[in-house]
């Protein structure tokens, strides 16, 4: 491409700043930057169409789920178009779910993007789904419109005990399947947060399918550990009246302001014999609708060192030389910063930048935590002798994070062989914390004199005679 010899500026005409700023911190962040919400649904569409074009996929799956929680009879034509041009085929199904289940389709087709369909055949998948959706129906028991008011705070569940539920149901027959729908509010959702974990409150009867339900509600889930969380139980009333199995598949959903089914907080069960299951059936956590895998980032950075492809700088180690890019290795350690952009000699020499005072095994472990914020793995044998090497690495380059986790390696090796040494090393690179543990080793332990007696001790008492002053201070009574 002829972008990757020019020297100038790439121009890049059909993209707005604010959305390439937004996907260059992701790039370099592997998250997005923080957005009003008000603009989210609008920079979220955006976003989604440069994640396509640069195939950034964590991205766009990013922004496939900022978009089903937008989706509203405003907005659905466009998201739906959307979804279509860049194959983002979960969110287009929850389009195609929420035209389903909406009773808003005379909004949906006066909007522009319905009268001016940027992909006809979207509008095809609307109007196919919107069929499905509109199946005779033919009554079995008396329709009541379910209420329209379903704020976020009233949740998908009814109360009892003082908290009104809503009498609208209705159920249905459809090609010999029995199919019904009951809408449940909660009437004060913020009071019932005060009912304990694990105490639930049970809703009115009601009839669906040709059968009496109630809908146990837990305010506070039914297990201590997750008290933030609330939990729906779906329970068969008449199954002991009930000569024939019951066997039904729920599907449990929050309703917005209009009555419309919001498609980002909707679980749907397996079908279950409530014959078999009579105590219940409940959801607690909701699955996601469009799941984002977690961050790869460090498996992107770990196969650009593998890959040398535009290192810019080499490291002679001993032998080995290693391959390696300014920009990362600044990015990460403050030293590696002044070295290679400031103005020492290392900035502008085009040789290999020797390090004469560091084992190949160290660097390589160094340079692969720089990249992927993570040591490799090392023999259980090996752990400790690694561990202060690494340590004294992490000093010199200033990567803290990097020398805690060698601390942290560190106090799980100290016993009578090895604490004199791992002191020495904590008190010569301030590590107050790994210093702290071997002092409270030494004063619980009851080896102290075999302690005395290692080779180590004589080598504290001639390089740091301030810790026997420590030393001395822990083992003191008070």
């Amino acid at each position: 491409m002829r972008e990757s010899t020019t020297k100038r500026a790439i121009k890049i005409d059909d993209m707005e700043v604010e959305v390439f700023a937004a996907m260059l911190t992701f790039i370099y962040t592997d998250a997005l930057p923080e957005m009003k919400q008000q603009e989210e649904a609008a920079m979220a569409q955006h976003l989604l169409v440069a994640a396509d074009r640069y195939n950034l996929e964590r991205m766009k799956l990013i922004c496939e789920d900022k978009l089903s929680k937008h989706i509203d009879a405003g907005s659905v034509a466009n998201i739906l178009a959307l979804a279509e041009q860049h194959s983002c085929h979960t969110l287009k199904e929850a389009c195609l779910e929420f035209l389903r289940s909406s009773r808003s389709l005379k909004a949906v087709v006066e909007t522009d993007g319905f009268r001016n369909p940027q992909n006809p055949l979207a509008v095809a998948n609307l109007l196919s789904s919107r069929r499905r959706r509109d199946t005779p129906w033919s009554p079995l028991a008396d329709h009541h419109p379910p209420p329209r008011a379903m704020t976020a705070s009233s949740l998908a569940a009814a109360a009892s005990d003082g908290a009104s539920s809503s009498s609208g149901s209705a159920s249905a027959i459809v090609a010999g399947t029995v199919n019904g729908h009951h809408v449940l509010k909660i009437v004060g959702y913020s009071f019932t947060k005060a009912v304990p974990s694990g105490k639930s409150i049970r809703s009115r009867p009601f009839r669906a399918g040709g059968h009496t339900w109630h809908v146990l509600y837990y305010p506070n889930w039914n297990r201590a550990e997750k008290a933030d969380f609330v939990a729906f139980y779906l329970c068969l009333d008449d199954a002991e009246a009930c000569s024939e199995a019951v066997e039904a598949k729920a599907i449990f959903s929050l309703l917005d302001m209009e009555g419309n089914p919001v498609s980002s907080y909707r679980f749907t069960t397996r079908v279950v014999n409530f014959m078999e299951h009579k105590k219940d059936f409940h959801t607690e956590e909701e699955t996601p609708l469009i799941v984002v895998p977690p961050s790869d980032m460090r498996r992107q950075f770990g196969d650009l060192l593998l890959s040398k492809q535009g290192a810019d700088v080499k490291f002679q180690v001993g032998k080995k030389k290693f391959d390696a890019h300014r920009s990362v290795l600044a990015a990460r350690s403050p030293v590696f910063k002044a070295q290679l952009y400031g103005r020492m000699r290392e900035s502008t020499t085009r040789g290999a930048i020797r390090i004469d005072d560091m084992e190949e095994e160290v660097f390589r472990a160094m340079l692969t935590f720089v990249y992927t914020d993570d040591l490799p793995e090392m023999k259980q044998q090996d752990e400790a002798a690694m561990a202060q090497h690494l340590l004294v690495a992490a000093d010199r380059y200033n990567l803290e994070r990097m020398k805690l986790i060698c601390e942290h390696n560190l106090s799980k090796h100290i016993d009578t062989d090895s604490v004199v040494n791992i002191l020495v090393l904590a008190e010569q690179h301030s590590c107050h914390m790994l210093k702290e543990a071997c002092l409270e080793f030494l004063r619980l332990s009851r080896s102290l004199k075999a302690v005395m007696e290692t080779d180590g001790f004589g080598h504290l008492i001639s390089s740091c005679p301030g810790l026997i002053k420590d030393i001395m201070s822990k083992l003191s009574p008070c």
